[in-house]
């Protein structure tokens, strides 16, 4: 059987188009990934050791406030900038109810989480890490375009030229490789990953967050006998 130049474009064309939209489905599938959560793990456990993890991370607020929400995120995670928008929306940075404490996992699939997570850990040397994390978020989508001392001038990073020489350094950064592990142990699935006193939710609605936050404020945490 013949086919004419016509007919054999029209075949290659819709063996691209087919590539293309498989590639796609595959691209969404991994990145949707970070909010999926079926039944059988969508109940919160308790993390007894979830102090040791916190010292890992980074605390963006009042150190008394009585409810410490753990994030493991990502800086590239697009859902870790939704997160951290409706966090501060709902909290703002100075609550005396409620602190945040960062713990770097970058994922694999992004190209730019773990220079990114880098360059934050450079800010927090000189006491800029929740500035630069938010600077960031703001230009999620310069990521790549734009220069990390840029995001550090948007920090108010004020030695640049130290910023810039440990941005670009590329031994391992411990905090970083330590939030890893603590993460890969508690074998999370995506970003953002929360623990609320201690307590690991694999999914959380973020709109949802305000009423969790008021139930640890008021002594409801969950107990063993509700999470079965």
């Amino acid at each position: 059987m013949r086919l004419s130049l016509n007919g054999v474009a029209n075949i290659l064309l819709t063996a691209s188009a087919v590539a293309v939209a498989a590639a796609a489905v595959r691209k969404n599938s991994t990145t949707s990934r970070a909010r999926d959560s079926s039944p059988a793990n969508s109940a919160p456990r308790y993390i007894a050791d979830w102090q040791d993890i916190a010292a890992q991370g980074h605390l963006i607020g009042d150190a008394a406030a009585p409810v410490k929400v753990m994030e493991f995120a990502d800086l590239e995670c697009p859902y870790c900038r939704q997160f951290h928008e409706q966090y501060v929306r709902d909290f703002g940075r100075n609550s005396k109810d409620v602190a945040l404490i960062y713990v770097h996992y970058p994922l694999r699939m992004h190209r730019f989480a773990r220079p990114a997570a880098r360059a934050a850990e450079c800010a927090g040397a000189q006491g800029r890490f929740g500035q630069f994390e938010g600077a960031v978020y703001d230009r999620q989508d310069s990521l790549g375009l734009k220069t990390w001392s840029s995001y550090a001038r948007d920090a108010g990073v004020a030695d640049t030229i130290a910023f810039t020489r440990c941005a670009s350094d590329t031994s391992r950064v411990d905090r970083i490789e330590r939030g890893l592990a603590a993460g890969n142990h508690l074998a999370i699935s995506g970003t953002p990953t929360l623990l609320i006193n201690g307590w690991l939710y694999p999914m959380v609605p973020f709109d949802s967050l305000p009423q969790l936050v008021a139930q640890f404020r008021a002594g409801h945490a969950p107990t063993d006998k509700e999470t079965r």
